[in-house]
């Protein structure tokens, strides 16, 4: 039966002078369910006749290189490319973009296959080309540095708002800012996502909000019309302008106000904008600086230096040969298993 199957196994495994057991096999047999939502995902992984083509060959050659350059998994590697492919990155796109979200990964100890799939949710949304999204990766990294948020919040707050902010005239940089100014100042990302989708909504469509919404806007000085019309060329400096206005009111009369402009439940989030409109300012300009620039790739440099990173790449490379034996000796011991 199957032990004896196994047991010539070992023998042909000897046989060809690789003497590893069944280690090879075990590793192959991984790596190829790992690559199997790379077949699915990736067009023209397979062909009609539903085995694996060049565009396959190509992409494992392309998640074994990234597993030398970058300390996760091979397998897990194979995760994120499958994720990257399934929110529809361009099959030319999937190594650089497999790399860029596994050093996020690692700087915001977030899990891989996530942060690959809120990445691409925002970069679509936001309609940001795959090559310019490491400029919005590093804003990430930069406000994570010098803000008391964490950049996997920030990556999560972006992707709860990128569908509502990316219909308004607001950059991701902007609302990377904004998402971290809100993490900062003590919201939770739940509830400063679902309150900046309301508030931007409810600017946004202005001219048609309620008789105490229009009235509270009279309260401040500014007109329906305005504020939706700088919505929608501005919404960064629209916001500004909503915030300031509110700011110039006596403390005791700024509540009402917001509640009537953004509901009860927001009114608070709304609120602490107010209150530090210069930490927004202060981060809006870290997002946007020329500081921010490279400060992803500088920090994975800084990491993959490190013993740990070191000892990860070391074990992918064994693991990495070990599946490349195991895949030719594969269909020898198939065919002893059946």
């Amino acid at each position: 039966g199957m032990a004896v199957g196994a047991g010539m196994a070992m023998q042909a495994v000897g046989r060809r002078g690789v003497q590893v057991g069944m280690g090879p096999v075990a590793n192959y047999s991984k790596h190829e369910d790992a690559m199997l939502g790379i077949a699915r995902q990736v067009p023209g992984a397979r062909n009609e006749m539903g085995q694996l083509t060049e565009v396959y060959r190509q992409a494992e050659r392309d998640v074994r290189a990234l597993s030398g350059q970058i300390p996760i998994a091979t397998t897990e590697i194979a995760n994120m490319m499958t994720a990257a492919a399934r929110m529809e990155v361009p099959k030319g796109e999937l190594k650089e973009f497999t790399l860029l979200a596994s050093e996020m990964a690692t700087a915001f100890d977030a899990v891989p296959d996530q942060v690959t799939e809120s990445m691409g949710k925002v970069a679509k949304n936001f309609k940001i080309p795959l090559t310019q999204i490491r400029g919005l990766a590093d804003s990430i990294n930069y406000l994570d540095d010098n803000a008391i948020s964490k950049g996997a919040d920030i990556i999560d707050f972006l992707n709860r708002t990128s569908g509502v902010v990316s219909t308004v005239a607001m950059s991701a940089q902007d609302a990377a800012a904004l998402g971290s100014t809100l993490l900062t100042l003590g919201e939770r990302t739940e509830t400063a996502g679902t309150a900046a989708n309301a508030i931007v909504q409810k600017f946004a469509a202005a001219t048609k909000g309620t008789k105490k919404f229009r009235s509270a806007l009279d309260e401040i000085g500014l007109s329906a019309d305005a504020v939706q019309m700088g919505m929608s060329k501005d919404a960064t400096g629209t916001l500004d302008s909503v915030i300031a206005a509110i700011g110039k009111l006596p403390e005791h009369k700024r509540i009402g106000v917001m509640v009537e402009l953004v509901g009860m439940e927001h009114s608070d989030t709304l609120a602490k904008l107010v209150d530090k409109p210069e930490e927004l300012a202060r981060q809006r300009k870290l997002a946007n600086g020329g500081e921010a620039k490279g400060s992803m790739s500088r920090e994975a440099a800084a990491r993959n230096a490190t013993m740990s990173a070191q000892w990860q790449m070391t074990k992918n490379r064994a693991f990495n040969l070990g599946s490349t034996i195991g895949e030719t000796l594969a269909p020898a011991l198939l065919k002893l298993l059946n």
